[in-house]
């Protein structure tokens, strides 16, 4: 009877060992992957997944991405042109005609700002009284408020990108656990 709880024992152990060693590798693949479609930086992945590892007790692993929305803060490049910004989203590249990139004095995030036009629908946007002054040998003169348009985030979280290469990390994974298990 003691052999076979020695047994049991040493079998769970290497299996929570294959498990957490394919959970280490799964992590690095799905931030990989999923860089393909957003071109933010790989901390700010690492940082949004989080896992959980197996334990002799509970055999189960598991990978979790924070619902957070993605500022535009985030991204890597941006290039404020003389018509608009122009944003890098993966392979693609978005650009916002009227739009100007500035950087919000009071949290220090940049922000694409627009007194003219109206942003696109789906992106998350919030507007303004965009208030200015200018000054005179008189002292500071303020103009008329006007409406300014900002553009915040993005429209889908960071989940929603992890999702879409799913089926790759899940075809992935399983090579990786019957590899781990043979060794």
């Amino acid at each position: 009877m003691a052999n076979f709880k020695d047994f049991e024992r040493a079998l769970s152990s290497q299996l929570r060992n294959a498990l957490n060693r394919t959970l280490t590798k799964a992590k690095k693949q799905q931030i990989d992957l999923s860089l393909k479609y957003i071109n933010v930086g790989k901390r700010y992945f690492e940082f949004s997944t989080s896992r959980s590892n197996a334990t002799l007790d509970y055999l189960r692993i598991e990978l979790r991405t924070r619902n957070v929305n993605i500022g535009l803060n985030r991204f890597k490049k941006d290039k404020p042109t003389r018509t608009g910004t122009i944003i890098q989203i993966g392979n693609k590249a978005v650009f916002f005609e009227g739009f100007g990139l500035n950087s919000n004095s009071t949290t220090g995030g940049r922000i694409i700002i627009s007194s003219k036009n109206k942003p696109p629908l789906d992106w998350d946007t919030s507007e303004h009284s965009l208030k200015s002054s200018y000054k005179t040998k008189h002292g500071r003169k303020f103009t008329i408020s006007r409406p300014a348009f900002i553009i915040h985030r993005l429209p889908e979280s960071l989940p929603e990108y992890t999702l879409k290469s799913l089926d790759k990390l899940l075809r992935y994974s399983q090579d990786i656990f019957s590899q781990e298990l043979e060794k």
